[in-house]
């Protein structure tokens, strides 16, 4: 959970930056949030498809992206 947040903020430029956690639902998650997600690629690469990034890395294209918009 933390990559997420680490990416976006060193991309943003902040500094000694707090995160807070306050779970809503049974203790864990928030409204809406998805549990566990567990996604398998084999059909697709079957048929030639390579993953050109990693989720990590997605996240701080679109936030660099977010930025100059």
């Amino acid at each position: 959970m933390d990559e997420v947040a680490d990416q976006v903020i060193e991309v943003v430029g902040l500094n000694n930056v707090d995160k807070m956690y306050k779970p809503l639902l049974h203790s864990v998650g928030w409204l809406g949030d998805v549990k566990r997600i567990a996604l398998k690629i084999d059909k697709i690469k079957q048929l030639g498809f390579k993953p050109g990034l990693r989720s990590c890395d997605t996240v701080r294209i679109s936030a660099q992206k977010y930025l100059k918009s």
